[in-house]
């Protein structure tokens, strides 16, 4: 008769203390600390995470390096730990994990933090802003001025146009009282009078007309011959 034993583990979770800053800009390192009674070393792994969970930070340790492995035997050894956005401005969540040494069970703690934009980026941010609404106003103060300019240009145009239209007149009118003779009662040929203009199908329409005409005085002819 087989017998099986089973062994039930309870393991409870560490109480530990996660002290953050409230707010850090992007890209800049800032510092975190744990605290907590222990005997043991634990592994450290903390990391700022967004909504969806993913990891948008790095973790100082000798270099800076990605969050998502534990640090071996880091904790009680060492107690702050240097951190850095690689993230956009927002809202996220830092988070601590502790893991006793060989064993894979770990305790979370999390909190709220808001990530800020560098004041450079703001900066450059305002003076791309303000660089179209210099560039606008420049444009309309150039149209302002050029605007009296282009008038007065065209008035001046119309002007010398007038004149020369009523110099032309003028000099028509004089050569058409010394070098022609008015005859009264005379009716003005138009070109449209004296040029009779005549379309393909009318022509051809003639031709068919001329052509039957000659056919009837052909065919009365050769009937007036037969009555001979």
């Amino acid at each position: 008769m087989a017998i099986s034993l089973f062994s039930i583990q309870f393991s409870s979770a560490l109480d530990f203390s996660f002290n953050t800053p409230a707010s850090a800009e992007s890209g800049e390192p800032f510092t975190t600390s744990i605290s907590a009674s222990v005997s043991s070393t634990y592994d450290v792994k903390i990391f700022i995470q967004d909504e969806n969970k993913n990891i948008v930070s790095e973790i100082f340790n000798g270099e800076w390096k990605n969050p998502y492995y534990f640090l071996k035997s880091a904790f009680p050894a060492q107690t702050e730990f240097k951190i850095r956005s690689l993230n956009a401005s927002g809202n996220y969540k830092i988070c601590a994990r502790l893991r006793e040494s060989g064993k894979t069970s770990f305790t979370e703690k999390c909190n709220e933090i808001i990530i800020a934009s560098p004041p450079s980026s703001k900066k450059s941010e305002e003076t791309t802003k303000e660089t179209p609404e210099k560039e606008q106003s420049n444009n309309n103060e150039q149209d302002e001025e050029t605007l009296p300019q282009e008038v007065n240009k065209s008035i001046s145009q119309n002007s010398s146009a007038s004149s020369s239209t009523q110099n032309l007149s003028y000099s028509s009118n004089k050569k058409i009282s010394s070098n022609e003779k008015i005859i009264l009662g005379s009716k003005p040929l138009n070109k449209e009078d004296s040029e009779v203009f005549t379309t393909k199908y009318e022509t051809i329409r003639n031709f068919i007309l001329y052509a039957f005409i000659a056919f009837c005085i052909v065919l009365i002819i050769l009937l007036a011959l037969k009555q001979l």
